[in-house]
């Protein structure tokens, strides 16, 4: 045998032994791919918020704030929620904006902004009449309302968002007007493919 004979042997042998390991790996739900994990903290705490973090509580009506990170940075989505601990109430938004600020003190521009409820969608308009938000027996049919805008900040570690938001729950006037200083941090892990 010659020596290219070998060397094409044992280089056959090396791709068949890895194949055949990555396949093994996917049937016993080991992680596979390399994937950048990017999370959103508000600064000095351990609060990431991926699953949302509570801004304000009024009776049964739960509104947050959200980061999810399967969204890559470049199009990060940072999501205003108005969900019901139980029963319903009725939701009007009359004003709402989103600011991202940089710690440089630069406004971040919004590229797109979306308001979804669940049952459609509208571009480029945060405003909503008498919606009734509800909790059900099932995830699946929960009424909800949540604005989503839409940042570049694949160059920014820290931002502060600044939250004004005038809304009425069963007609009672209601606003919320905070600024979240947050941290961006990426890390590697390994995981399995991605939805998003």
């Amino acid at each position: 045998m010659t020596k290219t004979q070998k060397y094409f042997r044992w280089t056959l042998w090396a791709i068949i032994t890895l194949v055949i390991l990555y396949i093994a790996g996917l049937f016993a739900g080991l992680p596979i791919i390399p994937w950048f994990e990017t999370n959103y903290f508000i600064k000095g705490t351990n609060e990431r918020l991926e699953n949302g973090v509570t801004l304000r509580q009024i009776d049964n009506a739960i509104i947050k704030i959200e980061i999810p990170n399967y969204f890559p940075p470049k199009d990060q989505c940072i999501d205003t929620w108005f969900a019901s601990s139980d029963s319903s109430y009725i939701l009007t938004i009359d004003n709402f904006s989103l600011e991202a600020v940089s710690v440089e003190n630069k406004v971040l521009i919004r590229e797109n902004s979306y308001l979804f409820w669940d049952n459609g969608s509208k571009e480029n308009d945060f405003t909503i009449q008498k919606y009734t938000v509800a909790k059900s027996d099932t995830q699946m049919k929960d009424k909800y309302v949540f604005l989503r805008s839409v940042y570049d900040l694949n160059n920014t570690e820290e931002l502060i968002a600044k939250i004004k938001i005038y809304f009425q729950i069963n007609g009672k006037a209601e606003s919320i007007e905070q600024s979240l200083p947050l941290v961006k941090k990426q890390k590697l892990t390994w995981n399995k493919f991605r939805v998003h």
